[in-house]
């Protein structure tokens, strides 16, 4: 009897071993699956991120691809914000069975203050939490029994977005998996704040572009120069006002092949270096080696860590100018030398 007891002993716990050992097999082989299915997202995320345009069509891409690998009820992302009834998330945007949950604000009392410190928040079951949940018959209607959502920030701090994922079994988030989406948010993250300067960028480009066309069309001649490198700029206006066809004629030209010096310049380019401005009529040289006489303004443009570049606005004065013109047409160095004393 001892020896039968002793048997039956031996094979009870050889059972639970055997048990224990097919769970944790059930347990690896699901981490296993878990994780080829976390390398195919990271890799559909990496490709909508590199072509994401703006953040609601690039969320929406993201949740796709978390319930398409996952096998989650619907995801969603919201942005945080505290109304008198407390905080409440709005949705920026989702993919899955969604079915007009989102349609009705979402918030939880004071639980979900912890998402605004940065902390995850979990119901593995929302049946049993029902009472202390206002949305939980909506989410119960569409087959939701568990959600985990996770803060994080883009640019910034305190957490500006919520991931938020529900899924049909009660106890899916396990600390695993809720590791897992911590990881996907931290890359969710990432690509967005990729995505702001990749916008902030364009929009400097467009600005810039803008004020290059306007610059470039301008009826007022607008050049850029240094001491060192001469000639670094001029629009149309400025060409033709000073005879040229194109800037290849001019760049990299020193600025005294262009104006006529006197006794002021030394002034006006130490007033103009030291960060100030200059305004007043100046003698223009013309590629024929006339004179024109032109109203310039001059200040000087700032690069962090550079000298400061002047740059000018030439435009022609009233019609004595042209007389001007028509007088100094043959008398060439002659004439810029008689005028050295007279003009600024």
């Amino acid at each position: 009897m001892e020896e039968n007891a002793s048997l039956r002993q031996e094979l009870a716990e050889t059972r639970l071993d055997v048990e224990m050992h097919r769970k944790a097999y059930r347990r690896l082989s699901d981490d296993l699956r878990s994780a080829v299915k976390s390398l195919a997202c990271m890799g559909e995320f990496n490709r909508l991120f590199f072509h994401a345009t703006d953040e609601p069509s690039t969320v929406r891409n993201f949740c796709r691809a978390l319930i398409k690998g996952h096998g989650y009820r619907m995801a969603w992302v919201a942005r945080p914000e505290e109304t008198p009834d407390g905080l409440e998330l709005v949705p920026i945007s989702h993919a899955g069975d969604e079915r007009g949950f989102l349609s009705q604000s979402f918030r939880s009392g004071g639980e979900l203050h912890a998402l605004v410190e940065g902390h995850p928040w979990v119901i593995q079951d929302i049946r049993r939490e029902a009472a202390h949940l206002p949305w939980s018959g909506r989410a119960l209607e569409r087959r939701y029994r568990s959600v985990a959502a996770i803060p994080f920030s883009v640019g910034g701090q305190p957490p500006t977005r919520v991931l938020c994922v529900f899924a049909e079994k009660a106890g899916a988030f396990s600390a695993d998996r809720l590791a897992m989406l911590v990881d996907m948010t931290k890359m969710l993250s990432a690509g967005l704040r990729v995505l702001e300067e990749k916008t902030r960028r364009q929009a400097n480009e467009a600005i810039l572009d803008l004020m290059s066309r306007a610059v470039e069309t301008s009826v007022s001649g607008f050049v850029i120069f240094s001491i060192e490198q001469g000639i670094q700029y001029a629009n149309n206006a400025a060409l033709v006002l000073a005879g040229y066809a194109c800037q290849e004629e001019v760049l990299g030209c020193p600025y005294r092949n262009f104006v006529l010096e006197n006794e002021k310049t030394p002034e006006v380019l130490v007033t103009v270096f030291h960060g100030g401005n200059w305004t007043g009529e100046c003698d223009l040289i013309r590629k024929d080696g006339s004179l024109r006489e032109v109203f310039c303004s001059v200040s000087a443009v700032r690069k962090e860590g550079k000298k400061p570049l002047p740059s000018s606005f030439p435009s022609p004065t009233s019609a004595k100018s042209g007389k001007r013109n028509t007088l100094c047409t043959n008398q060439g160095h002659s004439t810029r030398r008689s005028s050295r004393t007279r003009r600024t």
